[in-house]
């Protein structure tokens, strides 16, 4: 008699004369060991995510299905549909995550070189500090431009005073070859006095 037993269409045969509903899409079928055996559809991108496969008996192919078939179905399909929905939750969820690590990474990435930028400023206004300020000038340029002014008078009266000297005693050497003795020395007195008073005047 259980020669003639079978699984009707959406189940697979189990041990001891039992039938599996077959997993849907996006599932895998796993044997746990045990005693006795336990078999579970896995979703095949996420291991976590899985549910119990229930046995049945098998049944007899020239009666009429028995109602647990279709409710085992129905089960196994609403328990694929929520896990799928997990699944894609996981998936969002995984996005999110990995879009807030690059974020972050950014971040990261961005306050390090502000870090680096700032350590820079910070220094150069260390250094800054350190240097000694300029010495304020010793006079106001209005008093440096008056002394080079009177600088300059000097050494233009100096230099018309050596000329002048020299143009006296050219003229005392003149009067010696062109007047008498007595004459070339009265002029000679009389040039060296004038020269002399030009000297004092000059130097005022």
């Amino acid at each position: 008699m259980g020669a003639n037993q079978s699984c009707p269409p959406g189940f697979e045969d189990g041990i001891f004369l039992t039938c599996y509903a077959r997993c849907p899409a996006q599932f895998k079928r796993v044997q746990d060991s045990g005693n006795p055996p336990t078999i579970r559809c896995v979703h095949i991108s996420q291991n976590s995510l899985s549910f119990p496969l229930n046995p049945l008996p098998q049944a007899d192919p020239e009666k009429p299905i028995p109602n647990m078939f279709e409710e085992e179905s129905i089960r196994v399909a609403n328990e694929a549909e929520r896990l799928r929905k997990s699944a894609r939750a996981n998936e969002t969820v995984g996005v999110l995550r990995e879009e807030n690590v690059r974020e972050f990474s950014r971040i990261q990435s961005e306050y390090a070189a502000f870090k680096d930028k700032d350590s820079v400023v910070r220094e150069v206004e260390r250094v800054k500090n350190s240097l000694k300020p300029f010495r304020p000038p010793t006079a106001p340029s209005s008093d440096l431009e008056k002394e080079r002014r009177e600088i300059s008078e000097i050494a233009k009266r100096n230099l018309f005073f050596v000329q002048v000297a020299l143009f006296l005693v050219v003229l005392v050497m003149l009067s010696y070859f062109l007047f008498p003795l007595n004459t070339a020395n009265m002029l000679a007195f009389g040039l060296l006095c004038v020269g002399i008073a030009m000297g004092f005047f000059l130097r005022r």
